[in-house]
């Protein structure tokens, strides 16, 4: 499930938000004009109506008071739609119409004029209806009542008020939908990229669960190229470790030739150089293996405090010859690991921070637990890296300006980092940990239950 604050701040969610507000503005705008210029149509409607039926209505009674035959008048009211009521005065007297008796205005109606107000009467079919708009012609010989119902139009504009909604109202659903399921297709992508660059983990893939969007196809051609990507990394490690496997056969032999030189100082120094090709190989060897590692078959539930005091034991009288005082502040904590990795890296660490710290330095170690977090960090007030730098010195034979007139193969860091990533860890650099201007900080931090 994605965060609130993830979600709302993809760029994806704001233009669905935008669409979404450009169709509740479209929404409000055209229920407006249906609201008002419909209705202002069919009241004009209605008034043109009523006033054509009053000339009409007043010819057909004033010749029907001339001629006496009022049967066109009749014939006209008979021929009315269900929405017109008539009724016709006479002298004073209802002469009818079809409606049941002549309307009872208030004081508050004007029936001289078109009027959008309601008025209660009986048609001849003795339901009581309402009517919306009305009017009266008064003539010294008669009087005419004209009344219209427009409650249907009003029911017609509602309903496509309400239609409009419901379609508007859709069109904004549909559009926030799509935004989120592409926020969430996103996201998804971004974080599995994430977990592959933080983990190294060239394995995993992105998720496809259709095939029709273009997020789905991108994810294939995605997917393809972690695929090449991881290939040519497999092969070149394998290259490389074909390379440290096949020489250091030789280099053992060799080494073991140069013993025989009868100058001891010439055999001294070869040998030395053997030594260190063959621990270049055998670093290197020993990264690729634990790379490769597929079973954890030296995992078990350790006590990570006491691998820590052992690697800290085994590096004091080193600390103390160079009087660096190395201190170590440690939690009881139990975490299932492989302890004799879990003692190299650590082991590492020390002999890192060691070399690079100056007679009279300080190194701190300090083992905790923060909620599920294990923390181990390594504090020294050595020569430090550049910050520049610091995304570098886990690769492998990296070694800083500062550190190449120091023994070192430039390997150490690297096979710590990947003790850390087989127990699902991960490893933090600090410059100057300890606020003296200089030195670094080593920070492996793992998860509880991720090993």
């Amino acid at each position: 499930m994605l965060a609130v604050g993830q979600f709302t701040q993809s760029s994806s969610f704001r233009v669905g938000a935008l669409l979404t507000s450009l169709a509740i503005a479209a929404m409000l705008l055209v229920s407006y004009f249906l609201k008002t210029a419909y209705t202002t149509s069919v009241q004009e409607h209605t008034t043109q109506s009523l006033n054509a039926h009053s000339q009409a209505l007043t010819v057909i009674i004033e010749h029907a008071l001339v001629t006496g035959d009022f049967i066109p008048l009749t014939n006209y009211i008979n021929a009315l739609d269900k929405q017109t009521y008539i009724g016709v005065m006479l002298n004073n007297e209802f002469w009818g119409g079809n409606i049941k008796q002549w309307p009872i205005f208030s004081t508050l109606q004007n029936p001289k004029q078109a009027l959008l107000k309601p008025l209660n009467l009986y048609a001849n079919d003795d339901v009581n209806k309402t009517l919306s708009m009305f009017k009266t012609i008064d003539k010294q010989e008669f009087s005419v009542f004209i009344g219209r119902d427009i409650t249907p139009s009003n029911v017609k504009k509602r309903i496509y008020v309400l239609t409009t909604l419901v379609l508007l109202t859709a069109l904004c659903i549909i559009s926030f939908a799509v935004a989120a399921y592409v926020v969430n297709r996103i996201n998804r992508m971004s974080a599995t990229a994430s977990r592959i660059m933080d983990t190294g983990n060239l394995s995993e893939r992105l998720e496809i669960d259709s095939k029709w969007d273009d997020l789905s196809r991108l994810a294939v051609v995605l997917n393809k190229m972690l695929d090449t990507i991881e290939m040519s990394v497999e092969n070149l490690k394998s290259v490389t470790d074909n390379i440290a496997h096949d020489l250091r056969t030789p280099l053992t032999r060799l080494k073991n030739s140069l013993e025989n030189i009868k100058d001891a100082h010439t055999r001294e120094e070869t040998t030395n150089e053997a030594n260190k090709l063959l621990s270049i190989f055998n670093s290197l060897l020993r990264i690729s293996s634990i790379e490769t590692l597929e079973h954890k078959a030296g995992f078990e539930t350790s006590a990570l405090h006491q691998v820590i005091h052992d690697a800290v034991d085994l590096y004091l009288p080193l600390a103390q010859q160079k009087q660096i005082d190395l201190t170590l502040k440690s939690s009881n904590i139990e975490f299932r690991c492989d302890p004799n990795l879990m003692f190299q890296c650590a082991a590492n660490v020390l002999d890192n921070a060691i070399k690079h710290t100056s007679t009279g330095g300080q190194i701190e170690v300090q083992l905790s637990e923060v909620k599920n977090k294990i923390v181990i960090s390594v504090s020294d007030t050595g020569t430090g890296v550049p910050t520049e730098t610091l995304a570098k010195i886990e690769d492998r034979f990296y070694r800083s300006e500062s550190s190449r007139t120091s023994k070192g193969n430039g390997l150490g860091l690297s096979l710590v980092s990947a003790i850390v990533k087989l127990h699902k860890g991960k490893v933090w650099f600090i410059p100057d940990p300890l606020a003296v201007g200089h030195g670094l900080g080593v920070m492996l931090v793992f998860t509880t239950d991720a090993a």
